[in-house]
Formats: structure tokens, sequence, C-alpha cells
């Protein structure tokens, strides 16, 4: 388009807008878009006054066009932007929520890009979707594996079906080892503890279920877990270690 005709078009608009005539504003600002798909700022314009309009559906086609345009060019903090307005009238789109997750982390923004994964899940257990919700949780766990919250709560949704059980007892274990990297030994030693009920632990998994009761002077809550693995492996002259320390400290 030749700069003196967009000119004339954008005038045009403005004048509209002076008067109060948005629909006849958005008119020529779509002629400028029509002319120029690439326009993103005048598109993102007409977005807005549709906003202005009460046209929900309508501000959110031009902001999706402007968004995407604005990840095709990597400028992914712009797209976070124009994405959100979208949220404002629509919070729980599952799509959009998704896409500023994943644009998040594209950044190596983790954090965000947990919190928005966290309401994606959010959204999604209120439908009942299972699966979704599990997926979204792994994912989480990729973006940050000591978020002990979030492997605590893979493990409950892995153990509320019998033959996820191993999955569940190994997220509890990641849990306890964040917790215990957090100096929240009581909170580690619970998972361990909920571990154990599910499967033997081995000896590297014993180890720091130990620490954890020695540092929080909680003893006792392995003995039996150890008695129980020295009963198994009676020759296992690490775990007669353990026990014999274990026993001191209580």
């Amino acid at each position: 388009m030749a700069a003196d005709n967009r000119a004339k078009l954008q005038n045009e608009a403005e004048k509209y807008l002076l008067q109060g005539k948005t629909f006849q504003a958005i008119g020529e600002y779509s002629k400028i878009v029509q002319n120029n798909p690439e326009d993103v700022l005048t598109l993102n314009t007409i977005g807005d006054l549709y906003l202005r309009m009460g046209s929900t559906e309508e501000a959110n086609r031009c902001f999706v066009r402007v968004a995407e345009s604005y990840v095709r060019n990597n400028f992914f903090l712009k797209a976070i932007a124009v994405y959100k307005k979208i949220l404002r009238a629509d919070p729980d789109n599952a799509e959009i929520n998704a896409t500023i997750a994943s644009l998040y982390a594209k950044q190596g923004l983790n954090t965000d890009a947990c919190n928005q994964y966290l309401h994606l899940a959010h959204i999604h257990q209120k439908t009942g979707d299972r699966g979704q919700v599990t997926k979204i949780y792994e994912t989480i766990a990729d973006l940050d594996p000591a978020n002990a919250g979030v492997q605590k709560k893979l493990a409950e949704i892995f153990l509320a079906v019998e033959e996820d059980a191993g999955k569940g007892r190994r997220h509890l274990l990641h849990a306890a080892r964040a917790l215990a990297k957090a100096k929240d030994h009581q909170g580690a030693i619970e998972c361990y503890t909920q571990a154990a009920t599910i499967a033997p632990m081995n000896l590297d998994e014993l180890k720091p279920f130990l620490e954890c009761c020695l540092q929080s002077g909680d003893a006792p809550a392995i003995l039996e877990q150890l008695n129980a693995s020295l009963e198994a492996d009676p020759d296992n002259l690490d775990i007669r270690e353990m026990l014999g320390g274990a026993y001191l400290s209580a």
C-alpha cells in the first residue's frame, strides 16, 4: 500500500473515532490490514476497538493473529502480552493458557511457566480430564524437579490407580528428596514412610531416609523399615551399620 493511501485511511479512522463512530473506524483500519496483513499494530488496534464495542469474539480473533505473528518473529514476550488480553475476558481458555505456558518455558522463565501450567491443570481438573492433568503436572515436574508439592500431587494421581503404584512411589521419593533438601525433614520422612509401605526400600533409598531421621531426631521412624530390610538380607553389612546407628540415636 502506498504510504499516502495508508495515511489517508489512518486519518479517516481517527476522524471516525473522534466522532464516536467506532464501527466505521474499524472499517478504515481493516482496509489497512487487508493491504498489509503483517501490520500487527493496526490489527491490535482493531482488536482493542472491538473490545470497546463489547465484541469479545471478534477482538480475540484479531489478538490471536497479532500474537501468532509475534511468535513467528520470535517476539515471545510481546506474544504473551497479547495472549493475556484474551485471558482477561476468557481466563479459563485452555488453549491460550497452554500456549502462554509454553512460551514462558521457551524463554527460560520456568517459574512463570509453572504457575501458568498450574492454572491450566486446575482448568482440566474442573472438567475431570485426568489424562491432561497428569500430563501437565509431569511437564511442571520436568521444569521444576525440586517442586515437592508437584511431586506429591503426581504421587497422589498415580497411587489412585493400582497399576500405577510404582510411578506413584517414585514421585514420593522425588518429593522426599526435595523436602529433605529444603530442610523439611519431617515432610521428607512422611514421604519416605509412605513409599516404604508400597514396596521395600533399597540401600540407596534407605540412606537418605536414615539421614532425614537422624537430622530430625526421629530415628524410630526408620527402625521398622531397617529391621525388615535386614530380615530380607541378613548378611548386608551396610544395613546392619545403619540399623546400629539408628538404635544409638534412638
